[in-house]
């Protein structure tokens, strides 16, 4: 997740398919997925790691949690499949965030 605005802070939620949530309250998951970091002044990234995904659907999104000035930000969630391996596979998807305390999904993917 990464994010355009300065002085924000824009939080990554990802839940498993077992309807888990990753985010910054909640950093390491029962799978081993973990939130690599929590940013709160601006830009990102925040990274969202798991070696071994579950079977099933998991819901990416992004939460507007905190700003300093009133101001809309633009972002996008990178999703790697498969880093480094011959069957990598890169999906980004932007997303728009207009007010503090707005939550988005972004996407669903299956691993």
């Amino acid at each position: 997740l990464t994010w355009m605005t300065d002085g924000t802070d824009v939080d990554l939620h990802v839940v498993n398919p077992k309807g888990e949530e990753c985010y910054y309250n909640n950093r390491k998951t029962s799978e081993g997925a973990k939130l690599l970091e929590d940013l709160t002044e601006g830009f990102g990234p925040e990274v969202y790691a798991v070696e071994n995904p579950l079977d099933g659907e998991y819901i990416v999104g992004a939460h507007y949690y905190s700003q300093r000035v009133q101001s809309t930000t633009r972002g996008q969630i990178t999703v790697v499949l498969n880093a480094g391996e011959p069957n990598q596979k890169i999906i980004t998807k932007p997303f728009i965030l207009s007010k503090q305390g707005e939550t988005m999904e972004v996407l669903r993917i299956r691993p």
